[in-house]
Order: C-alpha cells, then sequence, then structure tokens
C-alpha cells in the first residue's frame, strides 16, 4: 500500500510539474521594423460580372418517362460554341439563403444540369430508380459561364504553370 500511495504522489508531482513546464513558457515575438508598402498589382486575368437569378417553377418541369426524370430546359443565347468548346458552366440552386453548387442529392432525389449551344438542362431524378412521385419545388437558380479568351497551345509545356481563363462572366436570363 505503501509504494502504491508513493506511486501515485510521485505521478501527480511530475504532471503538476509538466502542466507548468508546458502552460508557463511563451515564446517572445519581437515585431521587426515595418517595411515600405507594396506597388498596386496589375490587372487580373478575369473579368466577373454580378449575377442575377432566374426562378424555375414547378409547372415547367417535364415528366420524362422513358428517362425516368423530369426535365425543364432553358434557352440561354449566351452559351456559344465556344463555351461549349473551350470554356465551363456551374449552376448553383438557393435554399433560404444558402447556394449550392449543382450536382446536388437531397435524400434519394438528385437535381443535376447539362448544357449546349444555347440551352441549360435541369434533370431531377431519383437515385433509387423510378420517376420522382412529384416535380422539384419552385426554385432560384443561377448560371456562371467561364469563357476561355487566351488558351496556351500546351497548357503543361509552359514551365509548369497552368493554362489560365482569361475571362469569366456570369450570365442570367
Amino acid at each position: 500500500m505503501y509504494k502504491t500511495t508513493s506511486l501515485i504522489k510521485l505521478t501527480a508531482a511530475f504532471l503538476c510539474a509538466f502542466g507548468i513546464l508546458f502552460t508557463a513558457c511563451k515564446k517572445e515575438e519581437i515585431q521587426g521594423p515595418k517595411g515600405d508598402p507594396g506597388a498596386n498589382g496589375i490587372g487580373g486575368n478575369a473579368n466577373v460580372v454580378s449575377t442575377n437569378t432566374f426562378i424555375v417553377n414547378t409547372s415547367s418541369w417535364v415528366a420524362d418517362t422513358a428517362a425516368e426524370c423530369f426535365k425543364v430546359t432553358i434557352s440561354f443565347p449566351t452559351l456559344t460554341q465556344s463555351i461549349v468548346d473551350k470554356g465551363g458552366v456551374k449552376v448553383y440552386r438557393q435554399t433560404g439563403t444558402v447556394w449550392s453548387e449543382l450536382p446536388i442529392a437531397t435524400s434519394d432525389l438528385f437535381t443535376q444540369f447539362g448544357f449546349d449551344v444555347g440551352n441549360l438542362y435541369l434533370n431531377y431524378i431519383n437515385i433509387e430508380g423510378g420517376l420522382p412521385g412529384v416535380p422539384p419545388p419552385t426554385d432560384r437558380y443561377r448560371m456562371v459561364i467561364v469563357s476561355e479568351a487566351q488558351k496556351n497551345a500546351n497548357p503543361f509545356s509552359n514551365n509548369g504553370t497552368y493554362m489560365q481563363i482569361e475571362n469569366v462572366r456570369a450570365i442570367v436570363k
């Protein structure tokens, strides 16, 4: 019993010593002299335009029984062949105050998008198969189109740097 009590006291003393050692020491930061401000940067490589939103009503969705999904097609003339070939599109859906990027899965229901020249396609599917019971609710969406202004012939041979996207535009109907 004496050894156990001594061991407990010794362990407690070491724990206290380590606690004091690791919490009592602070590194003192010495501030150097303040340097001169740097030069203003030159223009960036992207042009971002603020976006508006568009609403897709529940009644806009059309059931496609062969594909087992609800679909909607939205005309966007700004989706050009150049965007299809060299650009990119991102689509977001607003739920409450939160914007989420498509594709989005909500339980077993999945919303995704596709696009081609002049059109944006939204699909609403049941990932377990079969047509979803009802079309999605009326929601607010926004689309951002990333168009390329200049592309390196071989983006991976430019001293390790990657292709830069020169022009980013947000497009809304």
